[in-house]
């Protein structure tokens, strides 16, 4: 998740880009479906962009979650196994 890679996406499906990272970095990615319906948030829909850099899976997934109006959060389980958890980004309360 934390090595730097050539990284650049043009139009992809955010929920393909997902997929990807859970493949390559062997790490479950998890989805906040309710969440997700809730803020009317379809990521099979949701095209996403990245310039090439050499960035992070971490850091390109901030940018590429954050353009669908998610963020993404990288947990340990109850087991000790790493997951990546992709929610609506919450609303600060002024």
């Amino acid at each position: 998740m934390f090595k730097l890679l050539p990284i650049e996406l043009d139009e992809i499906e955010l929920a393909a880009v997902l997929e990807s990272v859970a493949d390559v970095a062997k790490i479950p990615v998890l989805l906040d479906y309710h969440g997700l319906q809730a803020q009317r948030i379809d990521p099979a829909k949701a095209k996403v962009s990245h310039p090439r850099r050499h960035v992070s899976y971490n850091t390109m997934l901030k940018t590429v979650t954050g353009m669908a109006r998610l963020q993404h959060d990288i947990r340990i389980d109850e087991a000790g196994r790493t997951l990546v958890w992709v929610s609506p980004i919450k609303k600060s309360r002024d």
